[in-house]
């Protein structure tokens, strides 16, 4: 793989937590329960939200946390 090729991750709803996914595969889990958040956000879960940045999944995080 060239450096170039893009990572590519995805904060989803996984076993009711947020899980972190690298390019299809879990990495993390969040001890952060979906059913906690607010509406909107339980349904940026459900539906996947990309993340095309190392930088931007941790700007993303930081909000979950």
């Amino acid at each position: 793989l060239s450096s170039r090729t893009l990572r590519k991750y995805i904060l989803k709803e996984y076993n009711g937590k947020i899980g972190i996914f690298e390019n299809e595969a879990l990495i993390y889990t969040l001890d952060t329960y979906v059913f906690t958040l607010p509406e909107y956000d339980k349904k940026l879960l459900n539906d996947g939200i990309e993340i095309s940045t190392k930088e931007e999944l941790y700007e993303l995080l930081e909000e979950y946390y």
